[in-house]
């Protein structure tokens, strides 16, 4: 994937040798560390998120491998891709986080261009609430987007470990498999519960199981991982469901899987979230289209582009996407 200009590099030999110390070693020397560690208060810890979490776990774990290639910068940000999220997460009430995030606003990294940074409580149940919240156990998501780094802590914040896993996927043979299995297997899971309907925003009808499925597609191709057959015949059977019925006008009012007032919203989300996919590298674009046509995506993209006018761009991007690789192939 395309990364943004790396402007400084730290001269950082890594004393850890196993992943979770070779984090926390790392972390705790980026320019951001003392950003983020100076609005908190006393007992507080902040963890990165989701694919945040995952570009970090990547590349320390390829400088660990090749420590002389594979450097680290002194800014975390310059690892990430260019229109890539930001999800934060500190261990405190939903007040102290109303709190942090006006303190954090001052810091040089709160005003950062580039990066929407969004903010979630660690323990408090509620709309913001991860580990006590049970929407957040009961809707669709993938391993990727539930694992938790910790970037920095205060002196009496709870011990919680530098590398976390939020959900977990259980075997057949009764394994549990989560973030951190995926940073070493470099395979991803998709986690299909029969409650998601029941989670506040998919009863709302801003996420539907679709909305899941394809940032799970997206999220493996970004960093390359691998996708079970289980998952992609489940993945497919989703995007193509809901495509389907999108089209026949049978998508099931009032259970969340459609909610006209929010269908913009959803539309939406699913566009940019396959757009972005084809603002990659080429090589991983050819590798998104190829994916998007067997799943199901690219019909789906057909559909939402011919519904609304606002919504321009991927079957374009990706009809140059084709036509370029075509005129390489014929100029070699």
């Amino acid at each position: 994937m395309t990364l943004i200009s790396v402007t400084s590099f730290a001269d950082i030999t890594l004393r850890s040798t196993d992943l979770e110390s070779a984090l926390n070693e790392y972390l705790s020397q980026t320019d951001e560390a003392s950003s983020l560690l100076a609005p908190l208060h006393d007992g507080q810890s902040i963890y990165i998120m989701g694919s945040g979490a995952t570009t970090l776990a990547f590349a320390v774990e390829e400088h660990l491998k090749n420590p002389t290639k594979k450097l680290l910068p002194k800014s975390f940000l310059d690892l990430f891709h260019e229109n890539q999220d930001l999800d934060l997460v500190i261990d405190s009430s939903f007040e102290e986080l109303k709190a942090y995030r006006e303190r954090l606003g001052q810091t040089a990294f709160g005003i950062r261009e580039g990066h929407r940074i969004d903010l979630l409580t660690l323990m408090t149940d509620g709309p913001r609430g991860i580990l006590d919240n049970s929407d957040w156990h009961t809707q669709n998501t993938d391993l990727i987007s539930t694992g938790l780094i910790k970037i920095t802590t205060t002196m009496s914040a709870t011990k919680h470990p530098n590398l976390m896993n939020t959900r977990t996927y259980t075997t057949a043979d009764g394994q549990e498999y989560g973030f951190s299995h995926v940073i070493k297997s470099r395979v991803n899971r998709y986690l299909d519960n029969e409650n998601h309907y029941e989670a506040f925003l998919a009863k709302v009808g801003k996420n539907p199981k679709v909305v899941s499925a394809l940032k799970t597609i997206s999220n493996n191709l970004r960093f390359n991982l691998e996708i079970t057959n289980s998952d992609l015949t489940l993945l497919t059977a989703i995007i193509k469901g809901f495509t389907s019925k999108l089209e026949d006008g049978s998508l099931v009012l009032g259970r969340g899987e459609w909610i006209p007032k929010n269908e913009e919203y959803v539309f939406s989300r699913l566009h940019m979230t396959a757009s972005k996919a084809l603002s990659w590298n080429e090589q991983l674009s050819l590798k998104a289209i190829k994916i998007f046509d067997q799943t199901g995506v690219t019909r789906l993209m057909e559909v939402l582009e011919s519904k609304r006018d606002s919504l321009r761009g991927f079957m374009t991007k990706r009809e140059e996407t084709l036509s370029k690789k075509t005129c390489i192939s014929i100029l070699n």
